[in-house]
């Protein structure tokens, strides 16, 4: 079961509900190929409108009782009615999107229009249970499983998914990061492991090779590991200490050390981040990167910005959750409201408008309340407590030359 290949970057995290590390789109997708060599199972598997119009996140302190993401999505087992807890999306279309519930089972649907055709309903994901946590990309999912283990599936255009099966060469996994051409997953004790393409040094083990591996290997220097994330050729981590280190592509400024290098000179080794403490998380997508600090509060790197800036409007309430999208980013923000911020093209910001919001600062997103998981890419999607999820953003991928956007979320039928 290929794990890496057409995967969109998403930070999982077995204790976390399967929410974003930091502020990715959170994540990179790039096209699918075969240099993504990876484990597999045995035998298987544009209107302008005035920036002003929009709401800006609250300055005022979120109440020490404001609900956490994990307090209200703690209802679990038979007493608890099934509803979805977490989201994934990925990044390279057809787009699609699985739901984590709160029994361990997972539900995967088209993410939009593929060549104009209608969005598929959602389709259990079969031979699934006991999922603590779940990642896509490209026409493929993986979840982690209770006890460390994680199992894959493919086919998820809406129709014919396959069953799941477990990967046998990854065993005692509490986080995982799924890139298009490379992923990365945490071990037990805070033990980083990556395989794939090394192109750009993405992998961390101190080489370049356009030889794809297909066995995980140790991320050189690195340690007490707290989360990873992977980007369309690049990758950073954070660990216990609070530091966050960054490798592989530059091209954009997505290690977040200063200026942009040439497309193919990458950094194979891990390189701190300077000017930044306290991280709690990171998270990344396509050339971008962020980190969530302890205190709630977000810093972003990578096209424009090659040195960490602060995402204004966040902080007060706190941050919980971070996802980077290809366009613009989103945050659970403590009082349960989500605030995203970035390039607005295609309703990317859920507001109702096409434009980028003023100052990268973030935004309230209209209608929605109790969100408890977000994952952004090219579109993103929340969960509110109740199980609800809705999506907004691009419709289609965008190689059919059709434009019809969702500017504001839009629920997702059957769940």
């Amino acid at each position: 079961m290929c794990l890496a290949g057409a995967c969109g970057s998403r930070q999982l995290s077995k204790d976390g509900g399967g929410r974003d590390a930091a502020a990715t789109g959170g994540a990179g997708a790039g096209s699918d190929a075969a240099a993504d060599a990876v484990p597999r199972a045995a035998d298987t598997a544009s209107d302008e409108v005035a920036a002003d119009a929009r709401t800006t996140a609250p300055a005022d302190a979120a109440p020490e009782d404001a609900p956490t993401v994990d307090a209200v999505a703690s209802c679990e087992g038979d007493a608890c009615p099934r509803r979805a807890k977490a989201v994934a999306v990925n990044g390279n279309g057809p787009w699609q999107a699985c739901a984590l519930f709160t029994d361990g089972t997972v539900e995967c649907w088209v993410n939009g229009l593929t060549a104009g055709g209608p969005a598929g309903a959602p389709v259990l994901v079969d031979g699934l249970t006991g999922a603590t946590a779940i990642a896509v990309g490209g026409s493929r999912g993986c979840a982690i499983l209770a006890g460390g283990a994680v199992s894959c599936w493919t086919d998820m255009a809406g129709q014919g998914l396959t069953g799941a099966a477990v990967v046998p060469e990854l065993t005692g996994v509490t986080a995982l990061s799924l890139g298009d051409l490379h992923s990365c997953a945490l071990l037990d004790g805070g033990q980083p492991v990556c395989w794939g393409y090394n192109g750009q040094g993405e992998l961390g083990n101190g080489a370049i090779s356009n030889e794809a591996t297909t066995t995980p290997g140790p991320v050189e220097g690195l340690t007490n590991v707290t989360s990873i994330a992977v980007g369309e050729y690049h990758t950073c981590a954070s660990d216990s200490n609070g530091v966050a280190r960054c490798w592989g592509q530059n091209d954009q400024g997505q290690l977040g050390f200063g200026p942009q290098d040439g497309f193919d000179s990458g950094y194979p080794h891990p390189l701190v981040v300077p000017g930044l403490a306290g991280v709690a998380s990171v998270s990344a997508r396509g050339g971008g990167t962020c980190a969530l600090r302890v205190a709630g509060d977000v810093f972003c790197w990578g096209t424009p910005t090659t040195t960490p800036v602060h995402v204004a409007g966040i902080g007060a309430p706190r941050a919980l959750a971070v996802s980077t999208g290809w366009f613009g980013s989103c945050a659970v923000l403590a009082d349960g409201h989500l605030a995203c911020w970035g390039g607005g093209s295609h309703g990317t910001l859920g507001d109702g408008m096409t434009t980028t919001s003023s100052n990268d600062a973030a935004l309230i997103v209209p209608g929605l309340a109790n969100v408890v998981d977000v994952s952004a890419s090219m579109r993103a999607c929340a969960v509110a407590a109740d199980g609800g999820v809705s999506c907004w953003g691009p419709r289609t991928y965008y190689s059919t030359g059709i434009t019809d956007d969702d500017l504001v979320p839009v629920p997702v039928a059957g769940l």
